[in-house]
């Protein structure tokens, strides 16, 4: 698996480097298969702030990898407008994971793989990556299938995870994003700042022809309008937070997954360190079904409305407003038998794996 990254002179650091480091991380776990290469019109190139480094390959080797990120600079239109430069460059969607970071946006746009799809930028290439006929979105992150854009230096890391996620899994991806966040905020990185779920969300219009892994992760605004499951979170003041059980169910269900075709029937309110919070009613689509799978954390239900059962590793019990039920992760459980408006708090908390030593 081939992964370039598009590097000019001029070129921000940021934005080529950090995908470098983080997508790399894959071949220091062992895959021998994985390659990741600065790619460049010329042998050495110098970035906006003067680091000189050596390219890997040429602009042509891009064209045969399975996927390509166009990193950003302060040369990006004059690179646009150098047809020895642009006209080396055959990328194609149907077969790659193609992405942009910032102004290289509008190289996406030069090169006629944009269309009427919106996208992503940081706020000073705006003005003309708009010129381009782009329309802007004012977010981090936007993927349509196998085009994805992203807006602002520290970004990277948006992309970087995307494109592991649909190249090598999920389970993948998380593992890179937990090396990479900060000391003391590795759950909460993966669950909250980054909007991604444990949930795997897939759309059969994504389908794309490489050997990969059939998994989209469901996380930074991966529909075509917004994220399946991006949270309205409530804000933490002077240690504080508040959510509506009202509110969350007004959002109910969500954009459709492949679980639940007819709407995802939960959304998360809260979050802060490992913990976050999820409201959770099984009723509130079409189907009328709870088809969750064991979570990696430890997980306690507060029955809010309605009645029904919850068959927990093979134990049925009643569930009822007022109730409240421990689930150690990684365990078998889903309701049966519920009424429509059957309601109920989620609390996902602790360390991937649970507190097994607690448990056992």
């Amino acid at each position: 698996m081939h992964i370039a990254i598009l590097t000019f002179d001029g070129f921000n650091e940021l934005d080529s480097l950090i995908a470098y480091g983080m997508l790399s991380r894959i071949s220091l776990l062992g895959d021998a298969d994985w390659k990741v290469s600065i790619s460049s019109p010329t042998a050495r190139v110098t970035s906006m702030n003067g680091l000189t480094i050596d390219a890997h390959v040429g602009l042509k080797e891009a064209n045969q990898a399975d996927a390509v990120l166009i990193g950003s600079g302060m040369k990006t239109r004059e690179v646009a407008n150098d047809p020895s430069i642009l006209g080396q460059l055959q990328l194609n969607p149907q077969s790659q994971l193609i992405a942009a970071q910032c102004s290289g946006t509008f190289l996406l746009a030069k090169l006629g793989l944009i269309g009427q799809t919106p996208a992503c930028t940081d706020s000073s290439s705006k003005p003309w990556v708009q010129a381009a006929g782009v329309k802007i979105l004012n977010q981090a992150f936007f993927a349509n299938g196998n085009l994805a854009t992203a807006g602002g230096c520290l970004s990277a890391q948006y992309i970087s995870a995307w494109m592991i996620a649909r190249l090598k899994g999920v389970e993948k991806a998380r593992e890179v994003l937990h090396y990479f966040s900060p000391v003391g905020e590795k759950t909460s990185t993966w669950r909250g700042h980054f909007h991604i779920s444990t949930r795997i969300y897939w759309n059969s219009r994504w389908r794309w022809k490489l050997p990969a892994h059939r998994e989209a992760a469901e996380f930074f605004c991966m529909s075509k309008t917004q994220a399946p499951h991006t949270p309205d979170r409530a804000i933490a003041r002077n240690g504080a937070m508040k959510a509506s059980i009202t509110q969350a169910l007004k959002r109910l269900p969500g954009a459709p997954a492949a679980a639940y075709p007819e709407g995802v029937p939960f959304t998360t309110v809260m979050a802060s360190g490992s913990m976050s919070v999820e409201v959770f009613a099984p009723g509130s689509n079409a189907d009328g079904r709870d088809r969750q799978q064991p979570h990696t954390q430890d997980e306690l239900y507060f029955v809010q409305g309605g009645e029904g059962e919850i068959i927990i590793n093979g134990q049925r019990f009643k569930a009822g407003a007022g109730d409240a039920f421990f689930v150690a992760a990684g365990t078998a459980h889903h309701f049966e038998n519920f009424t429509h408006d059957f309601v109920t708090w989620v609390v996902f908390y602790g360390p991937q794996g649970g507190e097994r030593n607690e448990h056992e």
